[in-house]
């Protein structure tokens, strides 16, 4: 009997090439057009985790499941460095900051959960035997270094003034309503200690201290 034809080993570029433009590049196309494009089907992504699991599985030189791991998080961090990041830099308006962020976030999401399904093979055995990181939490790991400490200071200032601005509007509509409805005496008294004059026009003074 004719000898079986041994198949050819894929080389790191063509596979990784596949990998990227009918997984990744796709997915990143999914996010920028808001679902609005052609979603995976299931015979694609059976198609892709067969192809990381052949270039798991080839003999040396040509196991390439270090390198698919290195990939991974490298083709993770690239997205966040170069469109997700630079978004929520350019919102100079700290309440579109944190919306952007949030936006970011829930799209990192969505990208994470595909690229883990994608390259699930490396979690089963992989990071199993190796006690390395989840692809789940080097998705994570990437978005916090990425994304969130080089915002940290920012975002931070930004949620402070935001929360103390919603305070003192509350603050003071309150206020409002308690000087529209009294008639002088003790309740008059006590909307001056708390400093709002003026009617809706009126601040808190110099009680920012004691919130």
């Amino acid at each position: 009997p004719a000898l079986k034809r041994r198949r050819r080993p894929i080389s790191l570029e063509e596979g990784w090439g596949r990998l990227f433009r009918e997984g990744i590049q796709k997915l990143h196309r999914i996010i920028k057009e808001k679902g609005a494009g052609k979603q995976f089907t299931k015979a694609e992504h059976v198609a892709l985790y067969t192809l990381v699991f052949d270039m798991c599985n080839q003999k040396a030189p040509h196991c390439y499941t270090d390198k698919l791991y290195a990939l991974f998080k490298q083709s993770v961090l690239h997205y966040l460095q170069t469109v997700s990041l630079p978004a929520i830099q350019a919102c100079h308006l700290g309440s579109y900051m944190v919306q952007e962020i949030v936006a970011q976030w829930e799209d990192h999401k969505l990208i994470s959960r595909w690229m883990c399904c994608f390259f699930e093979y490396l979690n089963r055995f992989y990071v199993r035997r190796g006690s390395l990181p989840t692809l789940e939490q080097v998705c994570t790991d990437a978005f916090k270094s990425a994304v969130f400490e080089p915002t940290q200071a920012k975002l931070t200032n930004t949620l402070l003034s935001l929360i103390l601005s919603d305070r003192e509007t509350i603050a003071a509509k309150l206020a409002d309503e308690w000087k529209r409805k009294s008639h002088g005496g003790r309740r008059q008294r006590d909307i001056d200690f708390l400093g709002v004059s003026g009617g809706s026009e009126g601040k808190l003074g110099d009680q920012k201290g004691a919130w």
